[in-house]
């Protein structure tokens, strides 16, 4: 839907924040001045923690707020003298987009801090993209100079080859580097005084996982960093019982950092600017569950946080006595989306029943009726008018929004509003909750003469945890690596099943292990009592996809010649839309009919 940007500004009750031409506002400068501040109240404070290695072991350096400034400020200075050679202009810093594709992150982050300081944009994407949707994001935001280290040979050279920026590979310039520099004092003069803020326009652009449909560009200015900020930092401090930003406090392990550093930045501008320090350490999945609380108390960190997919793959490998030691101790769940940040939370059991933040309005549309115990199915939207954050993004543009008069009845019916494309369980225990039950397009609505719905997310990973405990029980040469229920709009369903080979490279699928494959297809349909048309038929709708080539099941032939796989983001979740493309060709030539 395109607005009109005036009659937008003159409808809405939400403040849509300042115009890139108009002053710093208070908040703006609040984050851009967070690291001076901090350096002259509580200069000798740990702001950040790098472990040398992924063993807490191999031990670890803390970075006060003044060795923070001290760097940051000596980075600054030398990357305006560095942009301006590379650019040929005399002057850098708003408007100028410099992309950060580090691995691992934590390696560029006082760079990123360095580039805000000169009011350069930086931009991030995951490096598991695909090359055509690198070179898509470099040309579409204008990016000029692309900042790299840790990537393969053929990735730099297809970069090389396409991007018609300049390319700096990041050598010595690391974080530890840095630090190490910092403290050993080798430089000859005093650090040059912090830049006059200005602000970034945007601040960050980040990539979407790509979810549901191709991935998109968004952009965020550094006015949308600030809207809830001052709750946000209260928080943070009340977590710890401070009451003010000095006081020592127990810091934040991050865990892996995810694919980019763009995706903690919310949480990095409250501890920077509450002199929360932070620590980044190894990779929680690869930690050894056993060893994780050990990792924990070796970094002296009482709070951590790690990525939705390295956080799942802890808990469903981790003992009985660990996930509950976690529930005590560590774990939170977090439900938000890119476009509008942090939306619901749990910080006890059941963690599944997330609850709205105190600045999260929420309206609520059902789509069921209700049951006997009064829980119901339902979607959540968020009004333009109600808050603040989507009437920013709306008023000034850089996010793609869909947004849609409001269906539900009351006094917002009508109002442009944003759906979440979620469908949640809600339920009172005894305040209102909502069960996160999947995407919009995770449920699969039948059409024709058996017209019905089917939960395809549950059906994919309850059908994995039975083949995953078959393979395993039977010693299997093969490991599920993904699962696709179609279809929407169909009479019936369908299913792909994808396997990885273990040890050997040119393993071929044999009929047992397709039956067995059948077999557990059967078994699960009776366990969910699926009926005519929600059922899968193996026995015509199956197809088995091997990683690295071959394609079996009834009507394979028609995917001859080709090496078709399902399709996932970087944070493991299925692309439907892509692999609906992908298959098409097979989905529609099946047998809908049932024996």
């Amino acid at each position: 839907m395109v607005l009109d940007q005036t009659a937008f500004c003159s409808s809405t009750t939400s403040y849509a924040g300042p115009r890139d031409t108009d002053p710093l506002t208070a908040g703006e400068l609040s984050l851009l001045l967070a690291i001076p501040h901090a350096a002259e109240s509580t200069s000798h404070a740990s702001l950040f923690r790098l472990p040398l290695g992924p063993d807490p072991s191999m031990g670890w350096v803390d970075v006060t707020c003044a060795e923070t400034y001290s760097i940051v400020s000596r980075l600054a200075s030398t990357w305006k003298a560095r942009l301006s050679e590379m650019l040929g202009e005399s002057e850098v810093g708003p408007g100028t987009t410099i992309c950060i594709i580090v691995h691992p992150p934590v390696r560029a982050l006082f760079h990123l801090l360095a580039f805000w300081t000169r009011g350069c944009t930086a931009q991030f994407f995951s490096p598991n993209v695909s090359g055509e949707h690198a070179d898509s994001s470099l040309r579409q935001s204008g990016c000029k100079v692309l900042l790299h280290s840790g990537m393969d040979d053929a990735w730099v050279a297809g970069r090389r080859a396409r991007f018609e920026g300049t390319m700096v590979k990041l050598a010595d310039e690391c974080a530890l580097q840095l630090v190490r520099a910092e403290k050993e004092n080798n430089y000859l003069y005093p650090s040059p005084p912090w830049p006059e803020p200005r602000r970034p326009t945007p601040a960050v652009i980040i990539q979407s996982s790509g979810t549901t449909g191709a991935p998109k560009l968004l952009k965020f200015s550094l006015y949308f960093y600030t809207v809830f900020h001052a709750a946000n930092c209260r928080n943070w401090l009340s977590l710890a019982g401070r009451k003010h930003p000095n006081e020592d406090v127990h810091a934040r392990a991050i865990y892996g950092l995810g694919t980019s550093l763009g995706r903690w930045l919310d949480l990095m501008r409250n501890r920077i600017y509450t002199r929360n320090p932070t620590t980044f350490a190894s990779k929680i999945c690869r930690i050894p569950p056993k060893l994780v609380l050990d990792y924990r108390l070796r970094l002296h960190r009482r709070y951590a946080t790690s990525d939705q997919w390295e956080a799942h793959k802890l808990l469903i490998t981790a003992s009985t006595l660990l996930t509950q030691t976690l529930a005590h101790n560590l774990l939170q769940n977090l439900f938000g989306m890119s476009e509008l940040g942090r939306l619901l939370y749990a910080h006890r059991a059941p963690f599944t029943h997330l609850r709205p933040y105190l600045y999260t309005p929420l309206l609520v549309y059902p789509l069921s009726e209700p049951n006997p115990d009064g829980s119901r199915q339902v979607q959540l939207w968020t009004s333009v008018s109600s808050s603040p954050r989507l009437a920013h993004l709306a008023a000034h543009g850089g996010v793609p929004l869909n947004l849609e008069p409001f269906p539900g009845e009351g006094p917002h019916h009508g109002q442009l509003a944003f759906n979440w494309g979620d469908i949640f369980l809600e339920v009172k225990s005894p305040e209102v909750a909502y069960i996160h039950l999947g995407r919009a397009d995770d449920h699969i609505r039948l059409g024709g003469t058996d017209v019905g719905n089917i939960n395809a997310l549950r059906y994919e990973q309850e059908l994995w945890s039975v083949v995953a405990s078959r393979f395993g029980a039977a010693a299997s040469r093969w490991a599920v690596d993904a699962i696709q229920l179609f279809r929407s709009n169909a009479s019936c369903t369908a299913l792909v099943v994808q396997l990885a080979r273990l040890g050997q490279a040119d393993l071929q699928l044999d009929d047992a292990t397709f039956q067995e494959l059948a077999s557990a297809v059967e078994a699960l349909n009776a366990k969910m009592q699926l009926g005519k048309g929600r059922r899968v038929y193996p026995g015509k709708r199956m197809l088995v996809v091997i990683l690295g080539g071959g394609v079996y099941g009834p009507g394979a032939e028609t995917l001859a010649g080709e090496r078709p796989q399902l399709m996932m983001t970087h944070k493991r979740t299925l692309q439907r839309w892509k692999n609906a493309q992908i298959f098409k060709k097979w989905l529609d030539q099946l047998d809908f009919s049932e024996p």
